[in-house]
């Protein structure tokens, strides 16, 4: 399988060679605070004990490491995002790199592309789908047998149920909305 590497995302890129970077210069910096160190411990046994500097030497390494290690990390930021532009400007022009990957271990190419499949644990019972309510199925519409009234045409005093719709398992919505006396228009006379 060979993918192609045509683009290469520059914020991510900052974030991971920042980190990255600060690591490493923070590591350089013990090393060469400890190496600094020892230098100044030897000149301060080589001057009078009055000109002690090896306090000073130490605070001064401390500082100056961790402001060292930033500087130096932002700067070799700064170069690998260049060098990201750089290479995103080639790979529009040229085409990116391309990468052959193959699987590794016992699986094959289609096992790793395949969706997992859940194994039943034995005694398990299956578990049925539910059934949706009646209240989640689509409307449909009633078909009835034309009638006389349908024949009649379109001066028919009564509409046929042929074009109403409501919900399966439901009364026709007219006939309540009647009986609750919001939906007739007329007044219940009692």
């Amino acid at each position: 399988m060979t993918w192609e590497i045509r683009r290469i995302p520059l914020f991510p890129l900052m974030k991971v060679s920042f980190v990255v970077y600060l690591f490493l210069s923070l590591i350089v910096m013990l090393i060469y605070g400890l190496f600094i160190g020892s230098i100044a411990g030897m000149l301060s046994g080589l001057l009078a004990e009055e000109m002690n500097i090896q306090p000073l030497t130490r605070t001064a390494l401390l500082i100056g490491g961790l402001f060292g290690s930033v500087l130096l990390s932002m700067f070799y930021t700064i170069l690998t995002l260049i060098g990201g532009l750089i290479y995103n400007a080639v790979a529009s022009l040229m085409g990116g790199l391309e990468i052959e990957l193959e699987p590794s271990g016992e699986a094959d190419e289609s096992a790793s592309l395949a969706t997992p499949q859940i194994q039943p644990q034995i005694g398990a019972q299956p578990i049925e789908p539910a059934q949706p309510s009646a209240r989640m199925q689509p409307a449909v519409e009633q078909q009835t047998a034309p009638t006389q009234q349908d024949q009649a045409g379109p001066d028919a005093s009564t509409k046929s149920a042929e074009n109403k719709r409501f919900m399966p398992g439901q009364d026709d919505p007219s006939s309540q909305s009647e009986e609750w006396g919001w939906g007739s228009g007329k007044e219940k006379d009692d």
